[in-house]
C-alpha cells in the first residue's frame, strides 16, 4: 500500500488547494500510477499491481495502522 502525502502550505503553497483525491489533477494521478507500475520493471521477478485509489480516510487509517505495527515491534 502507498500513501500520497503532500507538504504543508508553509512549505509548498502551490499544492495547498489539494485536500482530497479529487483535487489531484488526473494527469498527475496517471503519472503516479505509471511510475508505480514501472519502477520494479528492472528487477527480475518483481511487479506491482495497481488496484485503484482510496480517499483521505483510508490514508489516515493506513498511517495509524503502520504506527501501531511499528510500536508493536
Amino acid at each position: 500500500r502507498k500513501v500520497l502525502a503532500l507538504p504543508i502550505k508553509k512549505i509548498c503553497t502551490h499544492l495547498a488547494h489539494i485536500q482530497k483525491l479529487a483535487d489531484v489533477p488526473e494527469i498527475l494521478r496517471k503519472s503516479i500510477v505509471h511510475f508505480f507500475e514501472q519502477y520494479k520493471a528492472l528487477e527480475a521477478g518483481k511487479w506491482v499491481k495497481i488496484t485503484g485509489w482510496e480517499g483521505v480516510e483510508a490514508a489516515q487509517q493506513e498511517i495509524e495502522d503502520s504506527i501501531q505495527r511499528y510500536q508493536a515491534k
